[in-house]
């Protein structure tokens, strides 16, 4: 090899490794918020909160124990695009809502679309963030239960080109029902037990345009944020999260503790973000993360989709259905954008929710006491009708149930207006568990139909025992939900980096 070719290499090897070198200088330094080697503000610790609960831990025909609240996400409400969005909204305001008279609403970000007419810039709408408020303000949801009622946080639609939280571009602080960027800490005390809702915001400190917030993350600042409202919410008799992005999206630093120990305590991560992405990848976004014995529950939007996501909590065990808007047609067309006005709910299907015996595929063996199901003494199901009920039908493994269902159902009252009450429109029946405890699965069937003949039909397959069945959705989402996509494009990057400096030294 001749000299002056050996020179050219040392040089190529020096210059790459110089190159490497203040690569991972500014690695580091961009990552170093992640992490509590920075000076933080202190925050004030939280005691955990206890309260006495009573509550029959049979689950028999008695209409306690029961806690139900609504899920949403990704509402898009756009001054530009003529389907879905704000009309989507606006039925499930009228519509969705009332049905189901649930104690709480959480809607999980993507308020606004916040893009030009030719989706090509994004920037923050204030129109659309008026309408959004407007169609708030035509209901009671924002002050109902002394403002505990309407939950929203944002996405990362609402906060395109957003450089902080102080910015007057940042309009999710005037005109959401939450008012505070950084999340909440919601707990909402029963006399069977506490439930603790903790939303997190994931969107980038210094808002970039799209598509450079497509991932989120939570610095050392946030995750102290995060450990106080998880502190505070200890004891409880579940906690579910709120955040926008799915964990695979997210990129979490540490203050004190890792995000995979602070998660332990949560029984549910609800999101969204995703939609239901293309081609049916996204039809079930939804994984079991064993580890840390949570689920994690994305929805999907009900910008186009017209979706929403019905939970309750029976006797500290957790169920949900997704349900979709009876609209003639989703999307459903928007020619008036903004200025649509929903003034009437549309004619609303049953909506059926089993809550015993709960759904295999679903258990949270470290957070439910899944012995109840072995020791009930009766079917639990909810049915909410926005007609009477004809009938209720249900059948196991294809064969009617002996027993007929019946109503037990309440409307309780939790606030001082009339209109301030929960439904749990409860019907049971008596079975014997120990007939169905044969290791294997079974199907209970229940069958609604209003007065109107409007019909739904509902399949839960169950065991009786704490395996968990496989959701066997890999293909239509699980495997995304499960994976860390910051930490394989970090991998994918350096193994090009080290292809190309080898392609060039050869």
């Amino acid at each position: 090899m001749s000299r002056h070719r050996i020179a050219n290499t040392v040089g190529l090897v020096l210059a790459t490794l110089v190159c490497w070198l203040y690569g991972l200088h500014l690695y580091h330094a961009a990552n170093r918020p992640l992490y509590s080697d920075v000076k933080l503000p202190s925050i004030e610790p939280v005691s955990p909160h206890s309260t006495e609960h009573t509550m029959d831990p049979v689950l028999s025909d008695s209409n306690d124990g029961i806690l139900t609240f609504v899920h949403a996400s990704d509402l898009h409400i756009s001054k530009y695009v003529a389907t879905g969005g704000l009309v989507h909204f606006q039925h499930f305001l009228r519509t969705a809502v009332p049905l189901v008279s649930p104690r709480l609403v959480v809607v999980t970000g993507d308020l606004t679309d916040g893009k030009d007419k030719q989706k090509l810039i994004s920037q923050q709408q204030l129109d659309e963030w008026q309408a959004y408020k407007r169609a708030l303000s035509q209901t009671d949801y924002v002050q109902r239960f002394n403002g505990t009622f309407y939950r929203d946080q944002r996405g990362n639609h609402d906060c395109f080109n957003v450089f902080s939280q102080a910015s007057s571009e940042n309009y999710f602080g005037m005109y959401s029902a939450v008012g505070d960027s950084s999340g909440y800490m919601l707990r909402i005390d029963e006399p069977f037990g506490t439930y603790s809702f903790v939303a997190s915001d994931g969107c980038p400190r210094h808002g970039f345009a799209r598509p450079l917030n497509f991932f989120g993350y939570l610095d050392a600042r946030d995750m102290q944020l995060l450990e106080s409202r998880l502190e505070e919410a200890r004891g409880s008799s579940h906690v579910f999260m709120l955040n926008h992005y799915p964990v695979s999206t997210m990129v979490y630093g540490k203050y004190r503790k890792e995000f995979g120990e602070l998660v332990r305590q949560v029984s549910v991560f609800l999101c969204g973000h995703l939609h239901e992405l293309v081609g049916g990848i996204g039809a079930q976004l939804q994984a079991y993360k064993a580890r840390e014995g949570y689920w994690e529950l994305e929805i999907g939007d009900m910008k186009e989709h017209a979706v929403y996501r019905v939970y309750a909590v029976d006797h500290d065990i957790v169920s949900f259905v997704d349900v979709h808007l009876p609209l003639p047609q989703i999307p459903m067309p928007n020619p008036e954008l903004l200025d649509v006005r929903v003034e009437a709910p549309v004619p609303h299907p049953p909506v059926v929710l089993v809550t015993n015996p709960k759904d295999a595929r679903y258990l949270l063996p470290k957070h439910e006491p899944l012995e109840r199901i072995r020791e009930s003494t009766f079917i639990r199901m909810l049915v909410w009708t926005d007609q009477p009920v004809a009938s209720v039908q249900v059948l196991i493994d294809g064969q009617v149930h002996p027993h007929p269902a019946v109503f037990r159902g309440t409307e309780r009252q939790v606030g001082s207006s009339a209109n301030e009450t929960v439904k749990t429109p409860l019907w049971v029946a008596p079975w014997d568990p120990e007939l169905y405890n044969d290791g294997t699965v079974h199907e209970l069937q229940v069958v609604a139909t209003d007065a109107a003949g409007k019909t739904t039909t509902s399949r839960t397959p169950f065991v009786i025992g704490q395996t968990l069945v496989p959701l066997q959705n890999d293909a239509r989402g699980g495997w995304i939900m499960q994976q860390s996509f910051s930490s394989m494009f970090q991998t994918s990057a350096c193994v090009s980096y080290i292809l190309m400096t080898l392609c060039l030294l050869v």
